[in-house]
Parts: structure tokens; C-alpha cells; sequence
């Protein structure tokens, strides 16, 4: 068999980013988490002793713009071409995890008050579960199931926000 001609058993070398399109998600990183970090802010971040309720978001949108430099540093300093291994062009979008996980969260804002936490929680993993190149329902559902479990155990019990883990609506 030739060497060019991939056999489909997934042993096939996938092409590095482009250097713009590592750049670009950097710039959407640190966007998001200057944002992020900013919009916190507006809840008082208070004292080294005594903590406001922005001092961890805000720390979080931080981290989030922090990581992006660290994405953004070795795209800038590659010797590498902006290209992906010999094709010539843009970098291709993979729209479809985009709009689903925009829609995982949108999912989650609409079934939240409607439903509560845990269902919320559920159609909110489900949804950006098939965001993955292959999903697997069985997977898909085994997660969701326990992303929901692990989010009511963080919420309601842990940090016990007043927030109903199911709810009917009327």
C-alpha cells in the first residue's frame, strides 16, 4: 500500500494547528477572560483577610487570560509556517462543537429555571457531549448523568446555594 494514502485505521498523523488559528483561540481565551475578570470585579473584591464575592471569579478570568498568553507565546515565537502541513489556505473552523457548545450553554440558561440543577445539569453535558468528533451515546449519557450528580454535589450540598434540584413547571 502507499505510504500517501491513508488506510483508515486511525494510525493517520493529524496536521499541527495554524499558527493563526492557535493565535485566533488565544485571542478568544483572553477575551473571554479579561471579560470575565472584569465583569467579577464589579463585585467587590475586598481584602487579602477578608474576601469580596469577585475576588475567585475574577482570579479565575485571570487564569483564563493567562493560559491564553501561554497559547498565544508559542504560536508566535514557531518557525513554522502558517500553514498545516503542506495545505495551503485558511484553517478549517469546526463550527459544529462551536454552535454546540454555545447551545450547552444556552440549554443550560433556558432549562434552569424551568426544570432546576440536575436536569439542567444533564442537558447541558448531553448537548456539549456531542460537540466530540465521534460521540457515543452511551457515553454521552453516562456523563451527563454524572456531571449532574457532581454539579447537585458541589451546588446543593457543598456550597448549598438556594438553588431546586428539580423542579416541575407549572
Amino acid at each position: 500500500m502507499s505510504d500517501d494514502v491513508p488506510t483508515g485505521d486511525g494510525d493517520e498523523e493529524e496536521a499541527p494547528p495554524s499558527r493563526t488559528s492557535e493565535l485566533l483561540a488565544a485571542l478568544v481565551l483572553g477575551v473571554c477572560g479579561l471579560a470575565f475578570a472584569a465583569q467579577a470585579s464589579l463585585y467587590g473584591l475586598g481584602e487579602m483577610q477578608q474576601m469580596g464575592p469577585g475576588t475567585f471569579p475574577a482570579l479565575l478570568g485571570l487564569a483564563l487570560a493567562g493560559i491564553s498568553a501561554a497559547i498565544a507565546l508559542p504560536a508566535l515565537l514557531s518557525p513554522r509556517p502558517d500553514r498545516a502541513a503542506g495545505q495551503p489556505g485558511r484553517a478549517k473552523i469546526a463550527w459544529r462543537p462551536i454552535l454546540l457548545v454555545a447551545a450547552a450553554v444556552a440549554a443550560f440558561a433556558l432549562t434552569l429555571p424551568a426544570f432546576g440543577l440536575v436536569p439542567a445539569s444533564v442537558v447541558t453535558a448531553a448537548i456539549a457531549g456531542l460537540a466530540a468528533e465521534r460521540p457515543r451515546v452511551g457515553t454521552v449519557l453516562a456523563a451527563s448523568v454524572v456531571a449532574a450528580l457532581l454539579t447537585a454535589l458541589a451546588f446543593l450540598v457543598m456550597l448549598r446555594l438556594p438553588i431546586p434540584a428539580f423542579r416541575i413547571p407549572s
